[in-house]
């Protein structure tokens, strides 16, 4: 196939005009500029004028020394997306990263979803190599933000972190690095959200509920919830 024509885009992209133009069936991570349809002087819409064109990355396309007229194998063609995929999902792994962090796991799988599997696992590898990203560290952020932030169990602190991605092994290492007491935790919980609840037994119930979904133990809701009332005795099998 030839090169028609290589023209720039905005985000740092490059439009690459090919005849034939190939068919990019299953291809990851490929970008298509598709034409749009104009309206015409009377307000209607026409079918829209020119072909496809793949977008590349534009400094990917100055260091090949692509241009117009140039011969391309489809396997050279291949290799030329699969580059600038691995390209756009390193700057935009680091767009994301500058707003806040992520796992390794975490950040592949929202890259993959525009740039395709194995660019997306490339970006995110990469990001840890350079130590931008770091799990055992986002770990621990993640802890002090479910445990002393959000008071939720340590249970359901692991669950939540390993749903991020993140190895069990490292979440039950950050979560235990705490030590929380989960009798202090739904005291606080209690405390914040729910001390006007207990004046009744729906109040109650409504509590008990609560902090079951915070993943706490009824064993140790029961024994917090007796401070405030010792004559409410909650029953499991209720």
């Amino acid at each position: 196939m030839k090169i028609v024509s290589l023209a720039k885009r905005r985000k740092s992209l490059s439009a690459l005009g090919l005849v034939p133009f190939p068919d990019l069936t299953g291809w990851e991570g490929v970008q298509v500029e598709t034409p749009r349809p104009k309206k015409g002087p009377d307000g209607a819409l026409r079918p829209p004028a020119g072909d496809p064109k793949i977008l590349l990355d534009a400094d990917l396309c100055l260091r090949k020394g692509l241009r117009a007229g140039q011969e391309l194998s489809e396997e050279a063609l291949a290799e030329l997306v699969a580059e600038s995929a691995r390209a756009r999902a390193k700057s935009k792994a680091l767009w994301l990263l500058s707003r806040r962090d992520y796992g390794e796991k975490e950040l592949a799988g929202k890259l993959e979803r525009e740039f395709g599997q194995e660019a997306a696992a490339y970006a995110a590898r990469r990001m840890a190599e350079t130590g931008l990203v770091n799990d055992a560290a986002y770990a621990q952020h993640l802890a002090s933000q479910l445990l002393e932030g959000k008071k939720v169990s340590a249970r359901q602190a692991v669950y939540q972190i390993t749903a991020k991605g993140i190895d069990r092994d490292l979440a039950e290492a950050a979560v235990a690095g705490f030590s929380p007491d989960p009798k202090a935790q739904i005291r606080a919980v209690i405390q914040q959200k729910y001390s006007r609840c207990l004046s009744d037994e729906k109040g109650v119930r409504r509590t008990v509920a609560g902090l079951a979904r915070r993943g706490f133990s009824f064993g140790d809701i029961r024994e917090v919830l007796r401070e405030w009332a010792d004559a409410y005795d909650y029953n499991e099998d209720e």
